[in-house]
């Protein structure tokens, strides 16, 4: 892709700033990271864990009869759940019927009134964005979309989007493109939102390891990083954004990619999800995201700073939220320190502004 057009991409997902102003509603905590099984309710369940062994979980079977019973309220009979994801929230197939359960799974400490705040509003910003002409999976059209209440927790409901057995692949030209016009429509999103909502995950992240001895300097260099950046991203200029726009949260459908998981919409440092979705491919080794150099002598010199910024401040926070994961057993510990070494070495061959 010419560097030229790659820039112009980048330059356009800037925002006015009004949205820069101090507004507070807590968002959720950690995205986990995604584990895709299938299972029966009255299936014996085991995930991985780590970088080895499994569990039983003994919850995940009431959860899903909660689900299915809270779904037959609304006359959907006769299902068989299939899991998609048990991360950081569980996704459910409401087989037969086009319709996905997304269910709120709370951790000790949750309050279960914020975590309906955020569904609803998630689905608020879907229906926003598709109104923009983003793709997105919608809420369900079927029956109300929620939230409902599952047990102690809730539930929105999603059109189902099946996954071909052959998806396409995205590339950084069109994956860019796709953030810009995300990011566009998010501007045009007129409630209020949390500052700095998709940081939250970090600063998690930072409290989990700092009540455990973690014996490894690349942690320690992690947590001085995160804690200049945190400094820092509170004087930068904020704008309404996705939070979490990478390529794992683009589902490749038959008819194109859509975008989901809205959770972590917040207002964010501008550029955030060009970060994001640079930090993703650049986390995973992919070269075109590792361009960032050349892109620069494109931009203005302001612009060049707030873009480095931006995402030297994404690439440090995904890698201290995975080290977290990793340290509390729910992500592969080996892959998160190789994460840290990467990013340093990125960091180290970025010229001066």
């Amino acid at each position: 892709m010419p560097i030229h057009l790659f820039a112009h991409l980048l330059t356009n997902c800037c925002f006015d700033q009004r949205a820069n102003e101090k507004r507070s509603v807590p968002l959720s905590h950690l995205v986990y990271c995604k584990i895709v099984c299938r299972l029966g309710v009255g299936s014996t369940v085991m995930r991985s864990i780590g970088s080895g062994g499994c569990f039983m979980d003994l919850s995940l079977r009431q959860r899903l009869s909660e689900v299915v019973c809270s779904a037959e309220n609304f006359g959907l009979t006769g299902i068989r759940p299939q899991v998609l994801s048990d991360a950081g929230n569980l996704i459910v197939h409401l087989i037969p019927y086009p319709v996905v359960a997304r269910v709120a799974t709370l951790f000790p400490g949750d309050d279960a009134s914020i975590e309906r705040h955020i569904f609803e509003r998630e689905l608020r910003v879907a229906n926003h964005l598709s109104r923009c002409r983003v793709p997105v999976v919608l809420p369900c059209s079927m029956i109300s979309p929620g939230p409902h209440p599952v047990g102690e927790t809730c539930m929105t409901l999603w059109e189902y989007a099946p996954i071909p057995e052959y998806p396409s692949s995205l590339n950084t030209h069109d994956g860019l493109q796709m953030v810009r016009a995300l990011t566009s429509a998010m501007a045009q999103f007129d409630e209020p939102l949390p500052p700095l909502g998709a940081w939250r995950h970090g600063i998690e992240a930072r409290n989990v390891l700092r009540t455990v001895e973690v014996m490894d300097e690349r942690i320690d260099w992690l947590l001085t990083a995160f804690d200049r950046l945190t400094a820092d991203i509170q004087d930068m200029a904020l704008a309404p954004a996705h939070g979490d726009a990478h390529e794992g949260n683009l589902l490749p459908i038959a008819c194109g990619w859509r975008w989901v998981d809205f959770e972590d919409v917040s207002l964010m440092p501008v550029f955030w999800d060009v970060a994001s979705f640079l930090a993703h491919r650049a986390l995973r080794g992919e070269r075109p995201a590792l361009e960032f150099e050349q892109v620069l002598e494109a931009l203005s010199r302001e612009q060049q700073i707030t873009l480095r910024r931006t995402l030297e401040a994404r690439l440090i926070s995904t890698a201290l939220t995975n080290a977290g994961l990793a340290w509390r057993r729910q992500a592969d510990l080996p892959v998160a320190l190789s994460r840290i070494d990467r990013i340093r070495s990125m960091l180290a061959a970025w010229n001066p502004l």
